[in-house]
């Protein structure tokens, strides 16, 4: 699980680079939030991620995956303007992990401010499969149940399949 060094260890920090997972009956998500301002419903999500990388990261079976076609107007040429060395497969890699491991993999759009909500899908399975071993832990379950208007704007990109940046609601 990623940690913050923080002076309290009562309470985690708003913002930092989590990776939020969200099981749906039919759909697996992979957030990475790159330093966004986060409600902490959203950072209870990372109780389990130990649990999640291990279990992901030793399954043998991959996916077909495609990437968004629009990541070059997207992220690449800002990317390239701020970095000289930036390449896409650096940026690429854990996006396309979780991509061929099933999940829709998304990453915030402007990483440079915070407060910006705007997310973009980066890679995706090219079919859906079925994996219900954490759809029923508690933080998934109350992150569900409380936050449908986040999981609407995700699940609507999915469906649409818009390939641009999106805003979302906490």
């Amino acid at each position: 699980m990623k940690t913050a060094n923080i002076l309290s260890r009562k309470k985690r920090p708003e913002f930092y680079d989590y990776d939020l997972f969200i099981f749906q009956s039919d759909i697996k998500l992979h957030i990475a939030t790159a330093g966004a301002i986060i409600p902490r419903k959203m950072i209870l999500l990372t109780n389990n991620n130990s649990e999640i990388y291990d279990f992901y990261n030793n399954l043998d079976t991959e996916q077909e995956f495609q990437i968004n076609p629009n990541l070059e107007e997207i992220v690449y040429n800002k990317e390239l303007i701020k970095n000289e060395r930036f390449t896409s497969e650096v940026y690429l890699n854990s996006f396309t992990k979780y991509a061929k491991k099933g999940f829709y993999s998304f990453d915030k759009t402007n990483i440079e401010n915070p407060y910006d909500k705007k997310f973009h899908l980066v890679a995706y399975p090219q079919s859906n499969n079925k994996d219900d071993k954490f759809k029923t832990l508690g933080e998934n379950l109350h992150f569900l149940n409380s936050s449908t208007e986040t999981i609407t704007s995700f699940i609507n990109e999915i469906e649409k399949m818009s390939f641009q940046s999106f805003e979302i609601t906490y």
